[in-house]
């Protein structure tokens, strides 16, 4: 199944763990463990949170592949939800600013009134 799907996409510039996950389940039915095998360790310098522009071409990049063509809404959504969740990050860090400018830039590509409230309460605050 892994040859199936290859290895990292070199061409994306973050998420490219995420990209690969979306290839292999796309080849394969995902199972659910009970045992939690990974961690997920929170650092000032984690690319989502230092590189919002990565994230963006990155999602643009896999939106224009002929795998993601069949859904390019569910691909917009999640580099909103995506966003979102990045601007929250940035909130509980206390960076204020950069939780603005990536709350008004979710509003940007979304279309949701509701990030453009988020960003406002960020300065507000």
């Amino acid at each position: 199944m892994l040859d199936e799907v290859g290895g990292f996409d070199p061409e994306l510039r973050c998420l490219e763990d995420h990209e690969y996950w979306l290839r292999l389940a796309a080849v394969a039915p995902a199972a659910s463990l009970g045992d939690v095998l990974v961690g997920y360790v929170r650092h000032a310098g984690a690319a989502h949170l230092t590189d919002t522009a990565g994230v963006v071409s990155s999602f643009r990049t896999y939106a224009r592949r002929p795998a993601a063509q069949t859904d390019l809404g569910a691909v917009q959504r999640m580099e909103s939800r995506y966003l979102h969740w990045i601007a929250g990050q940035h909130r509980r860090s206390r960076h204020r600013r950069r939780a603005t400018a990536v709350y008004m830039r979710a509003a940007l590509s979304s279309r949701r009134p509701h990030y453009v409230l988020l960003g406002l309460e960020q300065i507000v605050r």
